[in-house]
C-alpha cells in the first residue's frame, strides 16, 4: 500500500464535504464517490485504499450491494459503515464497525488504525 486514500461513499453532498475536509486533516486524501453504483470508477486501484466509508446510498439494497462488494473484493479493504439518521444499515458482516455521524477527529483517528492494522494482517499473509 502505497497511499493513504480513504473511499468515501455518500449520496450526501454536505456529509460528503465534511468527511473529505476531516480525512484531508489526518493527512489522508478523500476519494469521493458521488454515485454509489459507479463506485468503482471513482475508487481506483483499491490497493490504494487504506479504509473505506460508507454512508447511504440512496437505499437499503444498494447500500447492502455495495458492501457486499467491498467486503468481499480480493483488495480487503477494511470497511466502516456511516450511522447516520434513518439508516437502516448498521451491523454488516465483514466490516470492521460504525462510525457515528458526525464522526469526530478521535474516532477517525481510531478507525484509520483499526484499518491499518487490519490491512496490514491480510498484506503480510499475501507475501
Amino acid at each position: 500500500m502505497s497511499a493513504n486514500n480513504v473511499l468515501l461513499v455518500d449520496i450526501d453532498e454536505n456529509r460528503r464535504e465534511t468527511l473529505a475536509t476531516l480525512i484531508e486533516f489526518i493527512n489522508c486524501r478523500p476519494v469521493v464517490v458521488k454515485e454509489p453504483s459507479l463506485w468503482f470508477e471513482d475508487a481506483g486501484d483499491l490497493s490504494d485504499v487504506v479504509m473505506a466509508l460508507v454512508g447511504d446510498c440512496g437505499d437499503k439494497h444498494q447500500t447492502k450491494q455495495l458492501l457486499r462488494e467491498l467486503v468481499n473484493h480480493e483488495e480487503r479493504v477494511p470497511v466502516f459503515t456511516l450511522e447516520v439518521p434513518n439508516s437502516e444499515i448498521i451491523d454488516f458482516p465483514g466490516t470492521l464497525g460504525g462510525l457515528r455521524f458526525p464522526i469526530k477527529y478521535p474516532q477517525l483517528s481510531n478507525a484509520l488504525q483499526q484499518a491499518t492494522i487490519y490491512r496490514g494482517q491480510f498484506d503480510s499473509q499475501g507475501q
